[in-house]
């Protein structure tokens, strides 16, 4: 049985993962994306693609911002993961990426 603690984390991870892949969405599309491109570039649904987004916004992410942030996750992930990385690697990818940022501040 997880713990509270766990179940956190568990949650923070799935966050962090459905952002990596907004961010990567997004840095492919310098043009920007309707919702419904989002939610399928990303395998998210209508409301999840929602709060993401309204969260990069809320963060004060711009266009380019997101495009530069997709392209240094993509790079620190290929780094850990050595050849052979694929686009589906992104998500479990991600949450140590960024921890290993975290922990670098």
């Amino acid at each position: 049985m997880a713990t509270k603690t766990q179940a956190a984390a568990s949650g923070a991870h799935r966050n962090i993962a459905r952002a990596a892949s907004m961010l990567a969405a997004l840095a492919e599309a310098p043009q920007g994306l309707r919702m419904v491109d989002a939610m399928r570039a990303t395998g998210l649904g209508k409301a999840s693609t929602h709060r993401v987004l309204a969260g990069l916004v809320a963060q004060g992410m711009e266009s380019f911002e997101a495009a530069c942030a997709a392209a240094w996750i993509h790079a620190e992930a290929a780094e850990l993961h050595g050849p052979g990385l694929i686009s589906e690697d992104l998500p479990d990818l991600s949450p140590a990426v960024l921890r290993r940022l975290y922990d670098e501040r």
